[in-house]
């Protein structure tokens, strides 16, 4: 009862769409061209436009259709905009993730710096100079003159 993996004709859903640049300058769009498109032209990250493509033909194999307004290639045109649209969702996703990642990070730094204040600020003021934490906090290490006086 072992299942074979689903597999997808990438030629056979990329045909109605195929036609593109313009009538005097046409070009032939492929899976090939489409990555080439997206990482060196428009410059998405290579795993962005892996991404986008991966799921504009989970799209096309769903059934999705993409219509242009008639003129050469539009329905092609219509099929990379839609690409375009996936993979700006993409980037935008990976880049939120990376700046609440990074607020997150910041926030600890934050809670941790003010326990070590709360720390320090809780024992007497005349053993705080003392502390191991309150040298911490302001940065520098004691140097043995300082303290004994000598």
């Amino acid at each position: 009862m072992d299942k074979e993996p689903r597999k997808f004709d990438f030629d056979k859903m990329l045909e109605p769409y195929r036609e593109g640049g313009t009538q005097n300058h046409r070009i032939k769009r492929t899976y090939g061209t489409m990555l080439d498109w997206l990482v060196n032209k428009k410059k998405y990250p290579i795993d962005i436009a892996g991404a986008g493509l991966l799921i504009l033909f989970l799209d096309l194999d769903k059934g999705k259709v993409f219509k242009g307004d008639g003129t050469y290639g539009s329905a092609g045109r219509a099929m990379v905009t839609n690409l375009r649209f996936i993979c700006d969702a993409l980037l935008k996703r990976k880049l939120r993730n990376k700046f609440f990642k990074k607020i997150a990070e910041d926030k600890v730094q934050e809670v941790s710096a003010f326990m070590a204040i709360t720390a320090v600020n809780a024992q007497p003021f005349f053993l705080r100079p003392f502390s191991a934490t309150w040298w911490s906090i302001i940065g520098t290490v004691p140097n043995e003159r300082v303290i004994t006086g000598f």
